[in-house]
């Protein structure tokens, strides 16, 4: 299953509208809408709060039992405990600090999903970042900055 048709199941599963869960997360039916049939998916800012919402964790929106058997059995998991990292980025300026945290076997299960994989064109430079944070076993893989603007990528363990 895709992020939107989770979050097709999980809407209908409260019983919920486009309209009502759009409300719920400050967006429109529409955008709900379209993550739905699969023509958009939810800025990864807001995936914790849609999680929230549903009472399910991040993982839960990206993949079902199914994708989690796939990702066991194709990908070449190179850290027993790979299932419980977590990828963090964190940009920070002089007045905020914004951080994003994902699971790492979310983005696998992303990688292996062929819709997904065809839709993605990288560069050998972002290619070579995707492979150091699914073979990484914890700690810094990024961390630059100019000014007084800053990026650090991580990888660090769910009880972290």
């Amino acid at each position: 299953m895709s992020i939107g048709e989770n979050i097709a199941r999980f809407r209908k599963q409260k019983g919920w509208t486009q309209a009502a869960l759009g409300e719920k997360l400050s967006v429109s039916s529409q955008a709900v809408s379209k993550w739905e049939l699969g023509m958009t998916m939810p800025d990864v800012m807001l995936m914790p709060n849609i999680a929230k919402t549903f009472n399910v964790s991040i993982e839960e929106l990206y993949y079902n039992d199914h994708n989690e058997k796939i990702v066991e059995e194709n990908v070449n998991i190179t850290d027993k405990n790979s299932d419980k990292r977590i990828l963090v980025v964190s940009v920070e300026d002089k007045n905020s600090v914004v951080e994003t945290r994902v699971p790492i076997k979310a983005i696998r299960a992303l990688l292996i999903n062929e819709k997904v994989k065809n839709e993605i064109d990288l560069e050998d430079e972002e290619r070579h970042l995707i492979d150091n944070i699914l073979n990484s076993s914890q700690g810094e893989i990024v961390n630059v900055g100019k000014g007084e603007k800053k990026t650090r990528i991580t990888i660090e363990d769910y009880e972290a």
